[in-house]
């Protein structure tokens, strides 16, 4: 993933080398935000197979894996709010307000989530859901701020790499799913065969 973030930033680089300082340095706040938003959407996915994994295996399962991940989609989340906080004067034409309160309020309501989680007090398909809400809301953003961008060869690196996200994603829905399924070891041979 950082392999292609900066593959994609060598291009923005390259193509936009006569650009103004001042320009420059709003697009590379933008390239951040899209960076920001795609590890945050990482860390997320796996948080997301890994508790779907823990509440189906009855918490003998992806507990301390799980412990790990929280951290780190924890860090990502505040890295992602303060990129935003800290740069609205650039990044508001990207993110209104108005997004910006609807991606606080989903990535709390992961957070409310997590308790019910820890105390194995929720079923898989409303942590599928609740977490597959929140990285779609992200990789629309993103798809979103590609297509602003005027700049027509940098508009198309960042349509192939939002694209690639959203093949990612599909990719990781089907990974919690089968994390879930697999975590609750009473499978029949006829199902897993």
């Amino acid at each position: 993933m950082k392999k292609l973030i900066t593959i994609v930033l060598f291009i923005i680089t390259i193509s936009n080398a006569s650009n103004t300082t001042n320009k420059q340095t709003d697009l590379d706040i933008t390239l951040s935000l899209i960076s920001s938003m795609s590890e945050t959407v990482h860390s997320l996915q796996q948080e997301r197979g890994a508790s779907c994994g823990y509440v189906s295996s009855n918490g003998k399962e992806f507990k301390h894996k799980l412990d790990e991940i929280k951290k780190r989609s924890d860090e990502k989340i505040k890295d992602l709010h303060l990129l935003l906080k800290n740069n609205h004067r650039v990044l508001g034409q990207y993110v209104s307000l108005e997004q910006y309160k609807v991606l606080d309020d989903t990535l709390n309501t992961i957070s409310i989530m997590r308790k019910d989680i820890q105390n194995l007090n929720i079923n898989f398909s409303k942590i599928y859901s609740k977490y597959t809400q929140s990285i779609s809301l992200m990789l629309l953003k993103i798809s979103d701020i590609s297509d602003m961008i005027e700049n027509k060869e940098l508009n198309d690196a960042l349509y192939g790499y939002s694209t690639l996200l959203m093949y990612k994603e599909s990719i990781g829905q089907k990974r919690a799913a089968l994390s879930a399924l697999f975590s609750k070891k009473n499978i029949s041979k006829k199902l897993f065969s």
